[in-house]
């Protein structure tokens, strides 16, 4: 799912979510139901992540597949 290997020590699911009918089912409680920790999200601080857009520049200089 792309998601950090530590993404589960900071964001917790307060009550499952369920699948059916091929869509999520909605909630009862209020909100997501993601509990998140602040303690382990200190530990992770925001490192901007670098991706390469070569394959997005023409030889001409012109941005594509935007």
């Amino acid at each position: 799912m792309g998601l950090v290997p530590w993404f589960h020590d900071i964001c917790t699911n307060t009550y499952p979510l369920d699948l059916k009918g091929g869509g999520w089912g909605v909630p009862e409680a209020p909100g997501l139901g993601i509990k998140t920790d602040e303690i382990a999200a200190a530990r992770h601080p925001f490192k901007q992540e670098e991706i390469p857009a070569l394959e997005a520049i023409l030889p001409g200089g012109s941005i594509v597949n935007w």
